[in-house]
């Protein structure tokens, strides 16, 4: 296979490359102040962010080294641990709260780990391979539908019970995501949908009065500014005083204990007030790169389980970014998901990595000598022109083109 291998993708990596480099320069400026007056050391978020990158780098090299279709054997291996490891987080012993939940798990002197974003990895592998595997089953009620629900609800309903409503919901549309590419049923999806949306904005607004509050902000953040609102406010001025360029890099207001979790959840708001608009828009152009780059090597890929696994990764991305800019821009109720890449955090930052890495797996080994890389044309095709070799596209995405064509 080395002779086949194609050339990794140096352009997801740049873009990648880039936003770490904005991401710590920004962690940075939005922590100097709570990291002076909390830690009585200025670096103390922008060293460990460092730190991170560092070990999520070598997390991204590994995983670009090693042949994407090995993944398969351990898909199911993968997905029973990330269940085991959700489980023993709702342990108190075990369990480390933040925030009111418990989202860490702590085991001896080791760091502690957050196994709901290894589950946003480990649900791309699996479905990936997992309905790879069923190829045209996929779409029937029996074989394929009702084991992906009863699958992905195990799943997201154990980051739920966390409780961890924002990274559910990522991990619930990165699973349809991969369903829908892979040749789902849209009238099973759709009949699943409607009932799963009720019962998501049920457990969203009436399950917990901190989600009802967080609703309320959503719809109307000025009627208690000082209050529920006071978020969505701050990030409203944040965004405003940038302006079209920002106040300059380091001159952020908002950092200086307005905007609460200005280095994590926030970090966007600061970007904006210092870099301004341009700055913000940069950031989500580098992000849109990374899914453009994401779904062509989706689309390059040689067989499903690449393909389907390159799409979970690219949305995992872009799903991610969606729900972090929607809440910081009050597009969407604030739910506390990091910017992929941006944001200070370990965990989040390292597994992103990983699936960057992944990534660069699949069109990295994507060769015509991988099995079914080389589907077979009929007689009566019209021969293709020199050097335009055929692609393949994934299943979703060829029906609706077949569709639309009839």
């Amino acid at each position: 296979m080395n002779g086949g291998r194609a050339h990794v993708d140096y352009v997801l990596l740049g873009a990648t490359i880039l936003l770490l480099i904005v991401g710590a320069q920004m962690v940075y400026s939005s922590s100097v102040v709570i990291a002076h007056n909390e830690f009585n050391d200025e670096t103390y978020f922008f060293t460990r962010q460092l730190l991170w990158i560092v070990l999520g780098m070598v997390g991204l090299v590994v995983a670009t080294s090693i042949d994407y279709h090995r993944w398969q054997n351990v898909s199911l291996v993968l997905l029973l641990l990330t269940v085991i490891a959700l489980v023993l987080v709702l342990i108190p012993q075990l369990a480390t709260r933040q925030y009111g939940s418990a989202r860490w798990l702590r085991i001896g002197p080791l760091p502690s780990f957050q196994p709901s974003e290894l589950a946003k990895l480990v649900v791309c592998i699996y479905m990936a391979d997992w309905l790879a595997r069923k190829g045209t089953n996929v779409g029937k009620l029996g074989q394929g539908s009702i084991p992906f629900v009863i699958i992905l609800g195990i799943v997201a309903g154990l980051v739920v019970v966390e409780p961890d409503m924002g990274t559910a919901v990522i991990i619930c549309a990165v699973a349809f995501s991969v369903f829908w590419v892979a040749g789902a049923n849209l009238l099973h999806l759709l009949i699943g949908f409607i009932p799963g949306g009720l019962l998501v904005i049920w457990y969203a607004t009436y399950a917990a009065a901190y989600r009802i509050e967080r609703f309320q902000a959503f719809l109307d953040p000025a009627a208690d500014p000082l209050g529920k609102g006071w978020q969505a406010m701050q990030t409203f001025i944040a965004l405003g005083s940038g302006g079209l360029t920002g106040v300059g890099l380091g001159m952020s207001r908002q950092k200086a204990y307005y905007l609460p979790n200005a280095h994590t959840d926030s970090i966007l708001a600061i970007i904006g007030e210092e870099m301004g608009l341009l700055g913000t828009l940069a950031v989500i152009g580098l992000l849109m790169v990374i899914g453009w780059r994401g779904l062509r090597i989706a689309l390059r890929a040689p067989d499903p389980f690449g393909r389907l696994l390159a799409v979970g990764l690219t949305s995992k991305v872009l799903w991610q970014a969606i729900v972090n800019i929607g809440a910081v821009t009050n597009s969407l109720p604030y739910t506390g998901v990091t910017l992929p890449f941006v944001s200070y955090g370990g965990n989040s930052l390292c597994i992103s990595l990983i699936g960057v890495g992944l990534l660069l797996s699949v069109s990295r080994f994507a060769t015509s000598s991988a099995p079914s890389a080389r589907p077979t044309r009929p007689p009566s095709d019209p021969p293709r022109p020199p050097g335009r070799p055929q692609r393949a596209l994934p299943v979703g995405l060829a029906g609706l083109g077949r569709r639309a064509h009839a």
